[in-house]
């Protein structure tokens, strides 16, 4: 069996409850659509100064009373960092344990250093790296909720020298983790563009390219699991159609690679009416989710979002719930996490 092929049915095969069952109606080799969002992206570090150990549990059963079952757990570096400088209590093993007690999975982040693509010095991120991940293993392996890994380097488009060194860097950090950790799925969630004109100064590319450099990357890199972001530049403007050929070209590389392909269901997106009108206010704008020109994505649209999502991936996770609407957010970010749990899925 191809290496491709085995790393797929591990990812899907060995984690039970994040598995897509196959439908006998639907043809041996159709997956019924799962319209759960399994997780969200937590940037944990914003939380380590204000929480001790009921925030945690508060937190984590809150995801867990909508349904989620994976903590896709981020900022690594800086939370150990600022445990080493006693900043903050370690978090982890309150994590961990909650999470087995629930029944979820956690995938952590490698390092990743902070505008990391900006005058990237590949040789210091693969090298950080390389001290993260047995720091990571020597003292959380012993978890068994510990599930997998998270790389944070997203992109979405890479040519030249920077693809080389880019897919290299990646190629590194799984064949650490897998060394280190055997049996633990790494992931990675790249985006797409959708701004054919070039207005923000980016390249777009077409659906075709998209599929064969993520195809090339997945097997050079190995990376089991593509959690492919489904917002573009996270701007309202666009419809949801034009979204839909780029979550097929993730599951076609996906498909060529061996890999498993997700879908990250962005519920936060820009309010913005064009892409013309988020390039007069792009200097405001804070990537990280912070700021007047951000939104959730009403529940509606974040239904349809699902629902096509579905359509390709084998399972869904999120960006905006840690940032928009946890219900400790109290306000309208808890009416909205109250309108998602009892609306049907």
């Amino acid at each position: 069996m191809r290496q491709g092929l085995s790393r797929r049915a591990f990812c899907l095969g060995g984690a039970a409850s994040l598995a897509v069952p196959a439908a006998a109606s639907m043809g041996p080799t159709q997956p019924v659509p799962d319209k759960r969002i399994r997780g969200a992206l937590w940037w944990l570090y914003s939380d380590v100064s204000k929480a001790d150990e009921a925030f945690w549990k508060t937190e984590i059963a809150a995801q867990k009373e909508i349904g989620f079952d994976l903590l896709w757990l981020c900022s690594t570096t800086h939370v150990l960092r600022a445990v080493h400088e006693k900043q903050c209590a370690d978090p982890y093993p309150i994590l961990f344990k909650e999470a087995e007690r629930l029944g979820m999975r956690v995938v952590l982040e490698t390092h990743t250093s902070s505008s990391w693509w900006k005058d990237v010095d590949w040789r210091k991120e693969a090298q950080e790296n390389e001290e993260l991940i047995p720091e990571v293993l020597e003292k959380y392996a012993g978890y068994p909720s510990f599930w997998g890994w998270y790389i944070g380097y997203e992109t979405h488009h890479a040519t030249g020298e920077y693809a080389k060194e880019y897919q290299s860097l990646l190629a590194g950090i799984r064949k650490r983790c897998a060394k280190e950790s055997p049996g633990k799925p790494v992931m990675l969630s790249p985006f797409f563009l959708l701004d054919r004109k070039g207005v923000l100064g980016f390249e777009w590319i077409a659906p075709e390219e998209f599929t064969r450099f993520w195809a090339e990357t997945l097997k050079r890199t190995e990376i089991d699991i593509l959690v492919l972001q489904d917002s573009g530049e996270h701007l309202a403007c666009y419809s949801l159609e034009e979204r839909r050929p780029f979550l097929e070209a993730g599951r076609e590389a996906c498909n060529r690679a061996g890999a498993a392909f997700w879908g990250n269901v962005e519920s936060a997106e820009l309010d913005v009416a064009s892409v013309e009108a988020y390039k007069e206010i792009r200097a405001e704008v804070d990537l990280g989710g912070q700021g007047s020109h951000w939104r959730r994505v009403p529940l509606e649209k974040l239904k349809h979002k699902i629902e096509i999502a579905a359509e390709y991936a084998e399972a869904l996770v999120t960006w905006g719930y840690t940032e928009f609407w946890r219900p400790s957010l109290a306000g309208a970010a808890k009416e909205y996490y109250e309108a998602y749990r009892i609306s049907p899925r």
